[in-house]
């Protein structure tokens, strides 16, 4: 999202317009512009040379947008994480500092290391991405935890009164399907504190973008909480069958890459892994280290976002 009070965007103004703490922006969508597919704005360096001094000199500086005022979009969080009567997270905590949240890089900025995977043959597991809410459930130290993408609801897991009649969503949810049932059983069994991480989709998120007939969790990572790494794919998948955990669908459990990423992002439309009209992409996760990556089909981006 770009500051329309900068001279360098005004030209964007009233264009797909967005107000974040009384700043104007205008927000960057794929689009079809004279017939051809527009993903982003190509402008002059020499017309950012003092903010890009500053990213320069700054040591911990990640990102060179937030120098220039900019915002990465993400929708909007309510209340009822997530809207449509899925439930009150009121009350809740920021999301835990222990867990990483789930944030997928896209293909489109990792490209080089997209092509030394290709020269090493490197094999990823290929799943297919779920158009939902994010949801976290974990236990540590005997505390449950179960979290959107932005708030944390906590309970005692030894006080079933706590959690059994939560109307919330995510928790009802969570129990009718069994995740906090088997998540105390594989605690009371190894002790171990492990988060739990998917998507909950269905009825009332994203317009069921799915097509599921009732709410339903997929899970598509298990992050180990006390050596503060994720399972890789073959273990995640392990333990999610062994303690019943339902997982996200997976197009190819070990592959190489395509050796052009351009084919890459040609796979990842297609028809949904689940009941949708279509996939919203693919993620890809290697068996060998800490790397994974997403690709999102350019059919998604073009019919859904642009309705959002």
């Amino acid at each position: 999202m770009l500051p329309v009070a900068d001279s360098r965007f005004a030209f964007l103004g009233g264009r797909n317009p967005y107000t974040v703490n009384e700043v104007a922006y205008s927000r960057l969508k794929s689009m079809k512009l004279r017939g051809e597919l527009s993903q982003g704005l190509v402008f002059p360096v020499a017309l950012f040379a003092e903010e890009i001094a500053k990213f320069e000199e700054d040591k911990d500086a990640e990102n060179l947008y937030e120098f220039l005022g900019c915002l990465k979009y993400e929708p909007q969080e309510d209340k009822n994480c997530g809207g449509n009567n899925l439930g009150s997270m009121s009350g809740g905590r920021p999301f835990p500092s222990f867990i990483r949240k789930t944030d997928q890089e896209r293909l489109q900025n990792i490209i080089s290391k997209y092509h030394s995977s290709v020269s090493f043959k490197e094999l990823f597991e290929m799943s297919y991405k779920l158009d939902g809410s994010s949801i976290t459930v974990f236990i540590k130290d005997g505390v449950l935890g179960i979290c959107s993408r932005n708030i944390w609801i906590h309970f005692d897991i030894f006080d079933s009164s706590q959690w059994i009649d939560n109307s919330n969503a995510f928790v009802a949810t969570a129990i009718s399907q069994g995740v906090i049932f088997n998540l105390i059983l594989y605690y009371l069994k190894t002790k171990c504190n492990i988060a739990l991480q998917g998507e909950l989709v269905g009825p009332g998120i994203q317009q069921n973008f799915e097509g599921l007939d009732k709410l339903s969790i997929y899970f598509f990572d298990v992050f180990d909480i006390d050596r503060q790494i994720y399972l890789p794919p073959y273990a995640r998948r392990l333990l999610l069958n062994k303690f019943n955990f339902q997982s996200i669908p997976i197009m190819f459990h070990s592959t190489e890459l395509p050796a052009d990423p351009y084919d890459m992002l040609a796979m990842a439309d297609g028809p949904s892994g689940l009941n949708g009209e279509f996939r919203e992409g693919l993620v890809m996760k290697s068996h060998s280290r800490d790397f994974s990556f997403k690709a999102i089909g350019n059919s998604y981006l073009l019919k859904r976002e642009n309705n959002k």
